[in-house]
């Protein structure tokens, strides 16, 4: 083999080698992007969920928030004596029963798109809710005192709407985009988790 030969063949391994290379770093570039694409529409998706889900749960504490304010109306009118008011007290509890029962599995399957905290702001709403209804339920403890009712109906009711806003702030907390960085709290959070 001449040095003729050998300097041909030096380039062609060269030239060879070097395509080979970008061969392979072109591979893995495009494995990146894909990679990073597919993140980018996770977390898309991730925030339109959890959007939807934001807004069905303002939904659902507005309607809580408001039957458990007539409720309150109500049950406090009716302990004073307004016959017209036991029966549309009765309607509104067996109206919220059901609403209850159904926006709770929606909550539920909501909350689930949030950490830790959202789910016990979820069960502080529960605990305050029972409470109200123990009064609400049991009003004939009070034996016509419906001055001691209506306090503790109201203070019960004032425990409640206090725990539908702190888990309104807190699934608000959720939503609120970094301008900076351009994604939010929830997707920092699950990032750093993984």
């Amino acid at each position: 083999m001449t040095d003729r030969e050998f300097e041909i063949l030096k380039v062609i391994l060269d030239k060879g080698l070097l395509g080979a290379i970008a061969l392979v770093f072109g591979y893995f570039l495009s494995r990146a992007i894909e990679r990073y694409k597919g993140s980018q529409v996770y977390e898309q998706k991730f925030a339109e969920k959890r959007i939807e889900a934001c807004q069905e749960i303002g939904r659902i504490l507005t309607e809580d928030g408001i039957q458990v304010k007539s409720l309150t109306v109500l049950g406090i009118s009716s302990m004073n004596g307004n016959a017209g008011a036991w029966q549309e007290l009765a309607n509104l509890k067996e109206k919220r029963n059901t609403s209850f029962e159904a926006n709770e599995s929606l909550l539920m399957k909501h909350v689930m798109l949030f950490p830790d905290e959202a789910r016990r702001g979820l069960g502080k709403r529960q605990e305050e809710s029972l409470k109200f209804f123990a009064i609400l339920i049991n009003f004939r403890n009070y034996a016509g005192n419906s001055e001691a009712f209506s306090e503790a109906l109201s203070e019960a009711r004032d425990k409640y709407l206090e725990s539908l806003q702190a888990l309104q702030r807190t699934i608000d907390s959720f939503t609120q985009i970094d301008p900076i960085k351009g994604n939010d709290r929830l997707l920092r959070s699950r990032r750093q988790k993984s």
